[in-house]
């Protein structure tokens, strides 16, 4: 399985296209997407979710200010996609002294001062 979080500006759209591998599943958490599937178009908005399944033709363009979208395609390695064509954005790490203390406040005694 393959997950990928995404923000997406107004007008991001992806080009009609299909996976002959890959069943996708879109789980919109914010904002509002048009999503195009065969013959079909559908209007999420937060907290809609979609299946797009292989071999159909699909397309999506973000309507609202932004869009915050989970996908997860299954199999996964569609992802690699996005590892070649750019860098991932690494996650926030707390300063050290922010996990230590948080790390003791569990009563965990096994992090070193």
């Amino acid at each position: 399985m393959g997950v990928w979080e995404s923000w997406e500006p107004r007008g991001t759209a992806l080009p009609l296209h299909r996976h002959t591998r890959e069943d996708e599943q879109v789980l919109l958490f914010e904002g509002e997407l048009t999503i195009r599937i065969g013959d079909e178009t559908h209007h999420l908005r937060s907290g809609d979710t979609l299946a797009l399944p292989r071999g159909i033709p699909h397309a999506h363009e973000v309507t609202s200010e932004t869009a915050h979208i989970l996908t997860v395609a299954t199999p996964g390695g569609f992802e690699q996609l996005f590892l070649d064509l750019g860098t991932p954005e690494p996650a926030p790490v707390p300063p050290r002294e922010v996990f230590v203390d948080a790390v003791r406040a569990l009563g965990v005694e096994h992090v070193a001062p």
